[in-house]
């Protein structure tokens, strides 16, 4: 799809946000079978995350000027479910595997790596209080949650390993 962005893996599965006239679609499609599902479709003026496919599951952010959200939805049974919510932050770019999930919480003046289980419950893995840099994206391996630091001034990242 020439309007496809932010592309996630699980194969067979590819999941992939569209931007089509005043919407943004998050598709996930079979690239053995062809087939290929719309998610959740909201307007453009929204944020539309990234989003991680792993083990049946598909999780995203999504991001207004009012509230921002971290949602999972369990392909095989459609279940959906809102992993975290908050109108004073910005949450953003989980990752899902397994039973886990990662994502980034930003507030004022501080960026915090948060862990979950996918049927509840939370913990904070790190957290940075400063202006300067902030967390920005996650992924999980066994025993870690990898996030890329993003220095604000610069533009320049780096990819740390915090033990889980």
């Amino acid at each position: 799809n020439p309007n496809a962005s932010r592309p996630a893996l699980d194969w067979p599965l590819i999941a992939f946000v569209v931007r089509d006239g005043g919407f943004k679609h998050l598709v996930v499609r079979n690239l053995q079978t062809g087939g290929r599902k719309i998610h959740v479709s909201v307007q453009a003026t929204l944020q539309l995350g990234r989003p991680s496919l792993s083990g049946g599951r598909l999780a995203w952010h999504v991001a207004s000027r009012k509230q921002s959200m971290i949602v999972l939805k369990v392909l095989s049974s459609g279940a959906k479910r809102v992993i975290a919510r908050t109108r004073i932050g910005l949450l953003q770019n989980p990752t899902v595997r397994s039973s886990r999930i990662a994502w980034v919480d930003s507030r004022s003046g501080a960026s915090h790596l948060r862990l979950g289980r996918v049927w509840g419950g939370r913990r904070t893995v790190e957290t940075m209080r400063t202006r300067t840099r902030a967390y920005w994206t996650t992924s999980l391996a066994p025993g870690a949650v990898y996030s890329t630091r993003w220095t604000l001034a610069t533009g320049a990242s780096a990819v740390y390993r915090t033990g889980v």
